[in-house]
């Protein structure tokens, strides 16, 4: 026995087919896309310490002055922008 509007079936399903290629390569490429992310993404982490301690890359070292003398006023300011603290 024939199905009625078998036509229009056959379309609905094309149709679905289509939707559900469609729906899976956006699904691929989402993932694609996260895995991307997942690998060369940077994330920044802060952590809390009761006890840390803060080291600089070019540790100090004593001056040797060409004349001995004594330090009287100093015009030195600290921070990078110049503020005086």
């Amino acid at each position: 026995m024939p199905r009625p509007f078998s036509r229009t079936g056959g379309l609905l399903d094309h149709e679905g087919r289509r939707f559900r290629a469609f729906c899976t390569l956006g699904a691929a490429l989402l993932l694609a896309a996260w895995t991307v992310w997942f690998f060369k993404s940077s994330v920044t982490v802060f952590a809390v310490s009761h006890e840390a301690r803060l080291e600089v890359d070019g540790a100090s070292y004593p001056v040797q002055a060409p004349v001995s003398g004594r330090v009287v006023a100093t015009t030195l300011t600290m921070g990078p922008g110049g503020e005086r603290r």
